[in-house]
C-alpha cells in the first residue's frame, strides 16, 4: 500500500501535461468563496483502490467511458 502523498506524487509525475485544479490558486480561491468555506479545496479525497502491478511498478491507465476519466484497471 502507498500513502496518499505517494499516490499524489505518482499522479503528478505521470500526468505532467495535466493541470490539477487544487494546484491553481485562482480555482482554490474560487471554491472557497463559492462554498463560503475557507477549508474547501479542489483536492480530491483519497480513495483506497486495489490494483494489479505490472513489470514497471504501475498499472497502465485506461479510459472510463462512463465518466470520461482515466483510471487504473483492477
Amino acid at each position: 500500500m502507498i500513502s496518499e502523498q505517494a499516490a499524489t506524487n505518482v499522479a503528478l509525475a505521470t500526468y505532467t501535461d495535466q493541470q490539477f485544479m487544487w494546484l491553481d490558486s485562482l480555482a482554490e480561491a474560487n471554491i472557497k468563496e463559492r462554498l463560503e468555506d475557507q477549508n474547501a479545496s479542489n483536492y480530491p479525497p483519497p480513495k483506497l483502490m486495489i490494483s494489479k502491478i505490472n513489470d514497471y511498478g504501475l498499472n497502465q491507465p485506461s479510459q472510463d467511458k462512463t465518466t470520461n476519466r482515466q483510471h487504473y484497471d483492477e
